[in-house]
């Protein structure tokens, strides 16, 4: 199993999923993944081949009946699944051996959509880390 996440409810959902400003068609899923033994924060990145994919695959993710938050999906700037600003994941980020490390105060990294003592009552212990592991 690669990945496995609880689904939000639709009244939370912005603070775990937004559309990924730079690509049509896609969605940044900020998600606690519960495939191995140890629960780990991560983003996921999900593309779609077109609209109709994601509008399908969201309304199946909210049950295939809420279909007020899908069209909040759609509505772009105007929603509240477009982020306001660009940040950076809600964890640590491993970077590659090759790669510089950069101190810059324009950086800022989401909020993680549970609180600690929140995430921690559902799932134990939550480890932050990249994709990149």
């Amino acid at each position: 199993m690669k990945f496995q996440a609880y689904i939000p409810k639709s009244s939370k959902a912005h603070t775990n999923m937004s559309l990924n400003p730079r690509v049509e068609n896609s969605i940044v899923w900020d998600a606690y993944d519960t495939s191995r033994e140890e629960t780990f924060l991560r983003s996921f990145y999900f593309f779609f081949d077109d609209g109709a994919d994601m509008f399908a695959t969201l309304l199946h993710f909210f049950g295939g009946k809420d279909v007020a938050i899908v069209k909040e999906f759609l509505k772009g700037d105007a929603g509240r699944f477009m982020p306001t600003k660009q940040t950076l994941p809600p964890h640590s980020i491993v970077k590659n051996e090759d790669d510089m490390d950069v101190n810059s105060d324009d950086e800022e990294h989401r909020p993680p959509p549970l609180h600690e003592e929140e995430a921690a009552e559902a799932y134990g212990e939550v480890v932050d880390e990249s994709q990149f592991f």
